[in-house]
């Protein structure tokens, strides 16, 4: 494709005293629980900088990238021609600062001065793992690729609130039926696997949309993209922008990408493309990175038993193999 392409990358130093002191002094304004400092959920592993040799190794031809953040910069960081930390304040309005809820941070990604139309979103827990070109992101007429696998909705923890709320938009506006046969290449489509195909048989018989599978790699976007977004949730938007923190009531970015579903301005992408690992899964997520399998990846901190200790020792093993495939630091270290 002829149109450049940028990277957005959000990213928290959740381990940065004064950033949970910002957020404790939120909190307390809102009467919730308080943090504590050197709490174990807010450890930083050490994966940021991988990310970026990531991106120099496997592609060079990106035109910029954006690191968002609120009022920090990576310990690592050496500025850079063509790496730029935006802060909250640069295109988030300032009625809603500071926030600690990643869908406000989302909602006016568009925002951003000097950003390409087209773009791709990482998370700071995701890295390239293997050549990649525009192609694995737009189509040369710059459609967005993306994922389109109707599901269920399986609530099991708060988050699923929040696709819920998504749903109930798309319903409001889009009759399932009508969709699916004027769209039906992009959602029957080989590219997806066959499980995922068995998804969408499955939930067929339903009458109204119930949730999209959740994805866990780099999404890609377009700023027009946006104007789409707030004209089916203009209301929920501002709703979410008023929750400092993550709340039942939000909508997400995911919402963008199902109303391009629902108009069909997306194409198919491989649903093999990326993979989440977290570190209950360690070992397998170092196979892939030595097999360079797929080609990219979400490195995950969760894990259901392991302590803090347990988790230390592990990302060591992931950072001894990331050190392998990425031996040479990156042009911001």
């Amino acid at each position: 494709m002829k149109q450049k392409i940028d990277f957005v990358v959000s990213w928290v130093n959740s381990d940065d005293q004064k950033w949970q002191k910002r957020m404790n002094e939120a909190l307390k304004q809102q009467n919730l629980p308080t943090i504590m400092f050197g709490d174990e959920r807010y450890y930083d592993y050490g994966f940021f900088k991988y990310l970026f040799r990531s991106i120099e190794n496997f592609a060079p031809w990106v035109n910029h990238v954006y690191i968002v953040t609120d009022q920090q910069i990576p310990s690592f960081f050496t500025p850079n021609d063509k790496i730029t930390i935006v802060d909250h304040t640069r295109f988030i309005p300032k009625k809603y600062l500071p926030t600690f809820n990643s869908n406000v941070i989302d909602f006016y990604l568009d925002k951003i001065p000097n950003l390409q139309e087209n773009f791709v979103y990482f998370n700071d827990d995701m890295l390239l793992n293997k050549d990649v070109s525009p192609s694995d992101f737009f189509t040369s007429e710059g459609l967005p690729l993306d994922l389109a696998v109707p599901s269920q909705l399986e609530p099991r923890s708060q988050f699923e609130k929040i696709a819920f709320n998504n749903s109930i938009i798309l319903n409001h506006y889009f009759p399932k039926k009508k969709v699916i046969k004027e769209n039906w290449s992009k959602f029957f489509c080989l590219r997806y696997g066959v499980s995922n195909l068995m998804k969408l048989l499955l939930t067929l018989p339903f009458p109204y949309w119930s949730c999209f599978s959740m994805q866990h790699g780099p999404v890609s976007l377009r700023k027009s993209d946006f104007a789409l977004l707030r004209r089916y949730a203009d209301k929920e938007i501002k709703r979410t922008s008023e929750m400092q923190f993550r709340s039942d009531i939000d909508i997400s970015i995911w919402l963008l990408q199902e109303l391009r579903f629902m108009k069909g301005i997306f194409s198919p992408r491989p649903a093999n493309d990326s993979a989440f690992f977290d570190f209950d899964s360690a070992q397998n997520l170092i196979k892939n990175i030595q097999t360079s399998s797929p080609k990219m990846i979400c490195i995950n901190d969760d894990s259901v038993n392991l302590s803090i200790d347990d988790k230390i020792s592990i990302s060591k093993q992931i950072i001894k193999a990331l050190d392998k495939k990425f031996p040479r630091k990156s042009s911001v270290e």
